[in-house]
């Protein structure tokens, strides 16, 4: 989280006669807000929200400058604190606070605000605000005060706290600890007409509402108006200031809280008090603008690195800048605006510091001319700047918001994740303002639709055929600001633990049980071309039937790769069957002929006299480097690199071998006889038989479950018989006139 603390110093210099100021920025590690603060609340401002310009907002009841502001946990916006003019004690004190929504851009007051100048003001992890420290009385008892008050939203009331600072202090830092206590590091203390720098440091702690003394600057090191900021791993630093007046120094100090100690770290590039300091995304700390030992406005810039303690010089600004504007936007980028310069001129104009290029650019300017402006940052993407004053000194009531917008964030996405036959919708979503529009490029496997939704979602939705493998596509969302965010994303679609099975008869009529999907069906007259196999299509909860004279019906989606329709045959086809991606088939006649297609590769045929020992079933190997050839006795032919383990061809079959089909892994296979007789050779698992039952009519199919532990059982009269984990998903209508002839589930 980002605080920007903002506090005054008072210069000797009469070029202007202001008191000099600048807005510091902390990363902090609950959610706490300081002077400024970005908390967790997305509230947009009711102005118009224009990239990289600045847009007025309802002006403050009491025009104020060197004010303190914090964000309130409900996302409304405190002002507290402020004179009438910049002139060191030559204003009115402002005892009223105001508060601002910015749903509806407009300002409310409420009284028993403390009357001061340059207060420290943080909103504390209990949602209540701290006001702090700063410049009382005018003229000549104008001088440090060890007041501090707390402001509770919820009774809209001021109350003191436990005890007084134990030290008055004005021009301090101030940095939020990780356990949500307050540190006020430095600062002037006494009249503001004989400065005198303290290192002093003291303690809040909210829990118990009270001021402890915390362990001191180092002697030597006394400071006001030095650039405060957490680091990411806790520690807080403190760098430049004014040791005394007209005394800028180049000292930086690392403060360890859970040691309560000051250790020296790496000295500035440049002297500097009234800085505006940053800790940026990476942990570096950007320390920009400020002024030299005159009080005359800088524009060097310099780096702090957090592991090597060592400063270095970045681009300079182009304008140099005291009692500027500094804050982080959402982008990650840092903004200064307003101030004033070298010459003494009130600035309008605002430039951009990239910690990607390491560059500084000018964005939109101020409407109005301001510096000791007070400013909060808000999570959707706007800074609000308040009051300040003009050239004068005199404080002005104009508010403006500067809208960066916030970048694009793409939530991680679920496994994308489908199974063929299964509606599914598959969501996204993404944040930024202004809100994302997302966007997919790829192709989508059929079935599923890319949507785009409202409020930065999308989904891919639908109910997919497959084919089955991986489909990959990339998401990206995009709104404007900074680039697009994009991620890849791969679509898988698998095939169901438990599909179900489809089952066909001679005549083309589809069954589909379970999670099987019926694709269609044909009608052919048993007579003269009878189906005499179905195969599910790997790619698709397609699937494919095949007739006795060499016909392929693709159904559902499974790819034609050709038939043997029109081919002139001696012998029926009694066998087919899909390569394991989908993209071709082979076909077998009774005679062993062996037919391919598509990307199906020839490994050879085998000699079989279809009188004798028809073949009647052809499997592929798990690589489609072979296949084996099963004959009605039992033979198997083990072609490419398909392994032998044993057959039936010299033993006497009570039945005919109808079904063949591999074990799960491929190293082993089954014979099936048309009495129901299964022999398991290899690693095949035995699960069962109907070898002992005398069946009403013949086993024409047979096929393993999905995992291989178990497989079913057709016969031509529709009786399903199911073993191992195979499941009833149902039954088959039998019917006199209705003869079934295949059994298919995906491999």
């Amino acid at each position: 989280m980002t605080a920007m603390h903002r506090f005054a110093s008072v210069s000797s210099d009469r070029r202007a006669q202001h008191a000099r100021s600048a807005f510091r920025l902390s990363r902090v590690l609950s959610l706490v807000a300081m002077t400024g603060a970005l908390i967790g609340i997305n509230i947009e401002t009711a102005s118009a929200s224009t990239f990289n310009t600045w847009s007025p907002l309802a002006s403050l009841g009491t025009a104020r400058t060197l004010a303190g502001a914090a964000v309130l946990q409900n996302g409304s916006v405190l002002v507290v604190g402020g004179t009438s003019t910049s002139t060191t004690g030559a204003g009115t004190l402002i005892s009223t606070a105001e508060i601002y929504n910015p749903s509806t851009n407009v300002w409310s007051t409420t009284t028993g605000a403390p009357a001061v100048s340059t207060p420290a003001v943080l909103t504390l992890s209990n949602g209540d605000v701290l006001a702090a420290g700063g410049i009382s009385g005018t003229v000549a008892s104008a001088s440090a005060t060890a007041s501090a008050s707390i402001y509770n939203p919820t009774t809209n009331a001021w109350t003191a706290t436990a005890n007084p600072m134990p030290s008055g202090v004005y021009g301090a830092s101030a940095a939020v600890r990780a356990d949500g206590s307050v540190i006020l590091i430095g600062g002037y203390t006494g009249l503001t007409s004989a400065q005198i720098a303290t290192n002093a440091v003291s303690i809040y702690t909210p829990s118990t509402n009270a001021w402890t003394t915390g362990d001191s600057l180092p002697i030597g090191d006394q400071s006001a108006y030095g650039s405060a900021g957490t680091l990411s791993n806790g520690e807080v630093l403190y760098a430049g200031g004014l040791s005394a007046p007209g005394a800028v120094t180049n000292v930086a100090e690392l403060y360890d809280p859970t040691q309560n100690t000051w250790s020296s770290t790496g000295s500035l590039v440049t002297a500097r008090s009234n800085a505006g300091l940053d800790v940026l995304a990476n942990g570096s700390v950007l320390l920009a603008g400020g002024e030299d030992a005159t009080g005359t406005a800088i524009a060097n810039a310099e780096l702090y690195n957090p592991t090597t303690k060592i400063w270095v010089a970045t681009a300079s600004l182009s304008t140099a800048r005291s009692g500027a504007t500094i804050a982080t936007l959402a982008t990650g980028q840092v903004i200064e605006a307003g101030g004033m310069d070298a010459t003494g001129q009130v600035l309008a104009s605002a430039e951009i510091y990239s910690p990607q290029s390491a560059t500084w650019t000018a964005t939109g300017a101020l409407g109005t001319a301001r510096e000791n402006a007070a400013a909060v940052q808000l999570t959707g993407g706007e800074l609000l700047v308040f009051g300040g004053n003009d050239a004068t000194g005199a404080a002005i009531s104009s508010v403006e918001s500067y809208f960066s917008g916030v970048p694009v964030s793409l939530a991680s996405v679920a496994p994308a994740s489908f199974v063929t036959g299964t509606a599914k919708s598959l969501s996204f979503s993404a944040t930024g303002t202004p809100t994302p529009v997302i966007s997919e490029v790829g192709d989508l496997p059929p079935g599923l639709v890319f949507t785009v939704g409202p409020a930065g979602s999308a989904t891919i939705s639908g109910t997919v055929t497959g084919p089955i493998g991986s489909f990959p596509i990339t998401i990206t969302a995009t709104n404007g600001v900074l680039s697009p965010v994009s991620v890849s994303v791969t679509v898988t679609v698998a095939q169901p633990a438990s599909p179900g099975y489809v089952v066909t008869t001679t005549s083309g009529t589809v069954f589909a049980f379970g999670q099987a999907v019926k694709s269609g069906h044909v009608r052919v007259q048993p007579k003269f071309r009878q189906i005499v196999a179905i195969s599910r299509d790997p790619g698709t909860t397609g699937y494919y039937l095949v007739t006795s004279i060499g016909n392929v019906f693709n159904e559902g989606g499974a790819p034609f790769y050709g038939s043997l329709a029109t081919t002139n045959l001696t012998s029926p086809v009694r066998g087919f069957a899909t390569t394991s991606d989908g993209h071709g088939y082979w076909l077998v006649t009774a005679n062993g002929s062996v037919y391919v297609f598509g990307d199906a590769a020839y490994f050879g045929s085998a000699t079989a006299n279809p009188r004798v020992r028809p073949i009647v079933a052809i499997a592929p190997t798990r690589d489609d480097r072979g296949y084996y050839l099963i004959s009605s006795r039992g033979n198997v032919f083990n072609k490419g690199d398909a392994t032998f383990y044993g057959s039936k061809a010299g033993v006497r079959l009570p039945h005919p071998i109808t079904a063949f089909a591999l074990s799960a892994d491929g190293n082993g296979y089954y014979l099936v006889s048309s009495g129901g007789n299964i022999w398991n050779l290899g690693d095949a698992h035995f699960y069962g038989s109907k070898a002992r039952l005398k069946l009403a009519s013949p086993i024409v199919s047979f096929v393993t479950s999905t995992d291989g532990k178990g497989y079913y059982l057709l016969t031509s009269g529709g009786a399903l018989y199911q073993f191992g984990d195979a499941l009833n998903l149902g039954a088959l209508t039998m019917a006199k006139n209705r003869e079934y002839a295949s059994i298919a589930i995906p491999d």
